[in-house]
């Protein structure tokens, strides 16, 4: 049985940053990079290339400056796993990834600031936001901030990460 080899392997980072901050919209282009959707490099390296996990992503909580790695791995390879995610962000703290994939981040980041003006919720949300904001912010000017971030911006804040949690939940009921 399958479900019995399967297990959370969630990591925690925290970042001297959040909304509102310059450094943030380097925040939000590392995220996607890193793990923010299939063309990111967890997605890519630990699911694709490596069949360690069957599901990988991570995601922000740019109110606290955290970033989530959320993972099912299978609970015999999480030891490879995990030591694979924090290979991958060592590799962006060293600058070890190419414009294409910096440029590729933003795209994605600006066609969902588009889309999420269509969607309740999101509007919700970039309101929610807006008022942790001094002043309003127009799409525009996030548009040019996330275009603003350079590789430099993602190595720099990279490397003032610190892990903070790592958690594994498997059928056992053990974490770490």
């Amino acid at each position: 049985n399958d479900e019995v080899d399967q297990a959370k392997l969630n990591l925690g980072y925290r970042f001297p940053t959040y909304f509102g901050k310059e450094n943030y919209y380097a925040f939000v282009v590392l995220n996607m990079m890193f793990g923010g959707d299939p063309s990111s490099v967890l997605f890519n390296e630990v699911r694709e290339k490596q069949s360690l996990a069957y599901s990988i992503h991570s995601q922000i909580d740019g109110k606290n400056g955290f970033l989530f790695v959320l993972s099912g791995v299978s609970a015999s390879k999480y030891e490879i796993a995990k030591d694979t995610i924090l290979d991958e962000f060592e590799k962006l703290k060293n600058g070890n990834f190419d414009d294409g994939k910096l440029e590729l981040a933003k795209k994605i980041i600006i066609s969902h600031r588009h889309e999420s003006t269509d969607r309740p919720k999101s509007i919700i949300e970039l309101l929610h936001n807006q008022v942790l904001l001094d002043k309003p912010q127009s799409e525009e000017e996030f548009i040019t901030a996330i275009n603003a971030v350079t590789r430099e911006d993602v190595i720099k804040l990279a490397n003032k990460a610190m892990l903070d949690t790592i958690y594994v939940l498997t059928k056992g009921g053990q974490s770490e």
